[in-house]
């Protein structure tokens, strides 16, 4: 059953391709419904499922878009590379994690403009996220270091301890990649499956808190630049591997059809990468209904880790 349903979105990809672009000159919001104050309508739950790398492979370090038949014939290679059933990428000390079945709806490649894509970033025009900077290269390898030692939980990272492992920006996750944006005329609500985290948008044009005040999620404030919504965050905490305290997030969304929501992100954090970069893809919509989402119930792996470096320190 699961390969037929492969097979079929192998097939579409191409066609997809093809009339994506009509949507993006012709449908907008518009066409798609708008709420009683005249925005338009972001409202639904959104599939945020991609098999589109983040990041562009090196296979396409030239290249991208790609055309019908090599996005087909990529997409196979994508599906069969990610099998948790037949691949061995997943394999850990215990030979495979869970099977195919628990990996859920993994999607197809992200079509932008009605052109396949070859990575979700857009800018820089390779595709590839920025390098660290020097101090963030500096500091992550201090974080290694004490995380190895293990002298305590707050040496391992928010997703390890169960903790974060969502918010803002968005990423897609294959077991757990839902979001639902609920819509009034003065807030709008953003709620992720993963790790049930939900941020509430103002729309009303306050200026952000003071930044004494910090959070995983951040500050987000929302406006209206025509029919997309931009939301723009500041005042985080340190996000761990990937951002720190500095973080300048600005996303936007954007309706492209009734089945579609175009979601973009600029990250700003001058402490941690050379220069700013975007990422852009479209969130297909799907009937839901998201799950409660409780990471290792009891967070038994993190007792285990510590017990472990403490084994190993006395040489048992």
């Amino acid at each position: 059953m699961r390969s037929n349903g492969w097979s079929v979105r192998i097939g579409i990809a191409a066609a997809m391709a093809a009339l994506a672009g009509a949507a993006l000159s012709g449908q907008r919001a518009s066409q798609v419904g708008r709420t009683p104050d005249g925005q338009p309508d972001l409202q639904g739950v959104w599939r945020v499922h991609t098999i589109t790398p983040l990041e562009r492979p090196a296979e396409f370090a030239d290249k991208p878009f790609l055309s019908p038949e090599e996005a087909s014939a990529y997409q196979a290679s994508r599906l069969a590379a990610l099998n948790l059933d037949t691949s061995q990428a997943r394999a850990g000390l215990n030979g495979p994690s869970v099977n195919e079945f628990w990996a859920g709806d993994r999607g197809g490649l992200a079509v932008v403009a009605g052109r396949v894509v070859t990575s979700l970033v857009v800018d820089p025009p390779d595709g590839r996220i920025p390098p660290p900077t020097s101090a963030r290269r500096a500091k992550l390898a201090s974080r290694l270091e004490v995380r190895r030692a293990g002298a305590s939980a707050a040496a391992f990272n928010t997703s390890e301890r169960c903790l974060r492992d969502g918010g803002a920006p968005l990423y897609g996750s294959a077991d757990r990649g839902l979001i639902e944006i609920i819509q009034t005329n003065t807030h709008v609500v953003i709620r992720q499956e993963n790790l049930h985290d939900t941020r509430v948008v103002p729309l009303d044009g306050r200026s952000h808190l003071s930044s004494a005040i910090r959070s995983w999620t951040g500050d987000p404030r929302g406006s209206w630049k025509g029919d997309v919504l931009i939301v723009d965050s500041t005042n985080f905490t340190d996000l761990g591997d990937r951002f720190d305290e500095n973080l300048h997030l600005v996303e936007r969304f954007s309706r492209i059809d009734s089945e579609t929501l175009l979601y973009e992100f600029t990250v700003d954090d001058p402490t941690v990468y050379t220069r700013p970069w975007r990422v852009v893809w479209p969130l297909k919509r799907s009937v839901g209904p998201l799950f409660e989402e409780a990471c290792h119930e009891g967070n038994y792996s993190l007792p285990g880790m510590l017990r472990a470096v403490r084994m190993q320190d006395a040489g048992r």
